[in-house]
């Protein structure tokens, strides 16, 4: 049987100079709130800080849609990452 390309999605959304680049894209200063319209997201950087970002808000295209997260959470695996601990299973 040959191999098939399969082109899924669109690539381009998933870029993410498209988002570094933007001119909604910024990192909140420690303290500051994010405006109540923003699109926020967290990361971590090299020095285990983690910070807000507001990024652009998607645009859905034809066939898709855009979801409200109104919340989320962090595990608890990924402070112990951040603190050069190995993340292990209680079962």
């Amino acid at each position: 049987m040959a191999a098939v390309a399969v082109e899924v999605g669109n690539a381009q959304i998933y870029n993410p100079r498209k988002t570094l680049e933007h001119p909604d894209f910024r990192i909140l200063r420690q303290g500051e709130k994010p405006k109540p319209e923003a699109n926020i997201a967290a990361f971590y950087n090299p020095q285990h800080e983690i910070h807000l970002v507001e990024k652009p808000r998607p645009k859905p295209g034809p066939g898709q849609v855009l979801l409200h997260v109104r919340a989320t959470g962090i595990c608890g695996c990924v402070f112990s990452m951040v603190n050069d601990n190995n993340c292990v299973s209680m079962n």
